[in-house]
């Protein structure tokens, strides 16, 4: 393990319990970390990901569809721009975050294979599920809104639907900024720009 992985206490932590083998350890700690980790350490998720069991992962679709969605960030310039890979079934006891996940990574290989009318499907019921879920399950997914907006987002402007692209890539920026998450508010804002710029509207001041 390079030394550069220990500067931060919380990528410390990480590997600790990464090296101590409680992965449950390392999930709750990357997740409690998300904003950071995936705005300025993203190789640190990659190796939590990579290192958990097919037992753990099969209890965690986030951490399967967090894997997918790395690769497909990392290789993406040199392969097809595609994902790859088995996304998991869901089960009845799978908590809002995994279902999330699930149904929004669903939408991401269904955008990225062409199939729109697919992408869409799957983004509306993240979205329909995310809407009427108890308070306290959504205060427990805030710390991924930002990329499930993001990812909606992303399958209405594909799909050729702008005006809700813009307003759904504004909530990603908007739950960006709520869970200082610099990364995912700087992709969202220059989405928000780039449409703007093509729509004619005016843009907003986002920094």
């Amino acid at each position: 393990m390079p030394s550069s992985q220990g500067e931060d206490p919380r990528v410390s932590a990480i590997f600790r319990a990464l090296a101590d083998g409680d992965h449950l350890q390392a999930i709750a700690l990357s997740e409690q970390h998300w904003s950071y980790l995936s705005s300025f350490r993203l190789e640190v998720k990659r190796t939590v990901a990579d290192s958990l069991p097919d037992d753990v992962l099969r209890a965690r679709p986030l951490w399967v569809v967090t894997r997918q969605a790395l690769a497909h960030a990392f290789f993406g310039r040199v392969r097809p721009s595609l994902w790859g890979g088995l996304l998991p079934p869901l089960r009845p006891s799978d908590s809002l975050v995994d279902r999330l996940a699930v149904h929004t990574g669903y939408a991401a290989a269904a955008r990225t294979r062409g199939r729109l009318g697919d992408a869409a499907l799957w983004a509306a019921r993240a979205q329909s599920e995310l809407a009427r879920a108890p308070e306290a399950e959504r205060a427990a997914a805030r710390f991924i809104r930002a990329e499930l907006y993001h990812e909606w987002a992303l399958v209405a402007l594909f799909a050729g639907r702008g005006a809700d692209a813009i307003v759904l890539f504004t909530r990603s920026y908007e739950a960006a900024e709520q869970e200082e998450y610099p990364g995912a508010a700087i992709n969202a804002a220059a989405e928000l720009a780039w449409l703007m710029t093509l729509t004619g509207e005016r843009a907003q001041a986002l920094a």
